[in-house]
């Protein structure tokens, strides 16, 4: 992820390339694959996002949230798929 404020600013395209594509890019790899857990580590700028950082932050979170609601329930109500868990 990208993560300096200034930076991503000046170059806002790259910001969401990586933090939002690159978050769901690996995501869908990890579901591919078999990955038991996929950890997002968000940052406090995404809880009222005022910058790039912030709202990139903010748009991977949802997809990670998203991502872990729509993944298959199996018997007994154990989650089947990869467990999607996004912290700040």
């Amino acid at each position: 992820a990208l993560k300096h404020v200034p930076l991503l600013e000046e170059n806002w395209e790259s910001a969401i390339q990586t933090n939002i594509f690159g978050t769901l890019a690996c995501a869908e790899v990890a579901a591919k694959c078999g990955v038991p857990q996929f950890l997002l580590i968000s940052s406090d700028k995404a809880v009222d996002p005022t910058s790039v950082l912030g709202i990139t932050k903010r748009a991977a979170e949802q997809i990670v949230s998203s991502l872990h609601e729509t993944q298959a329930v199996g018997q007994g109500g154990r989650r089947a798929g990869t467990k999607f868990i996004a912290v700040r």
